[in-house]
């Protein structure tokens, strides 16, 4: 438990002068909250939506550590397919609420076919 708390409560997450917690410190907070269970595996929906790109990285560097460190599996559900390849094993990409597309996450055939999505 004290590792989540040390995840969570960080100086730099906080707004300037006001304590108040920044977007990237809510989210770890939301995510803190679920590790207090002690889950194997938490659905992620965009967890990394509203961030710049070098906020974004921060946080997968972040959801990997975690990963490693609580043995934990994520269902990843993101718009923003760069950050999926960064987190994903394997990847399903859904249409119209269908699986149209089913990948790991380093074949060839995944580049051919979901980069025109990009």
């Amino acid at each position: 438990m004290d590792d989540i708390i040390r995840f969570v409560d960080r100086e730099e997450d906080r707004l300037q002068n006001t304590g108040l917690l920044n977007l990237l410190g809510k989210k770890k907070l939301m995510i803190g909250a679920a590790l207090a269970t002690k889950p194997k595996i938490l659905m992620l929906d965009e967890p990394t939506s509203a961030l710049d790109r070098a906020v974004q990285v921060q946080m997968i560097e972040l959801l990997r550590g975690l990963q490693v460190q609580h043995g934990l599996s994520y269902l990843f559900i993101s718009h923003d397919l760069k950050v999926v390849r960064a987190m994903a094993n394997r990847i399903i990409v859904m249409k119209q609420g269908k699986c149209d597309y089913h990948f790991v996450a380093n074949d060839q055939d995944y580049n051919v076919s979901v980069i025109p999505l990009l």
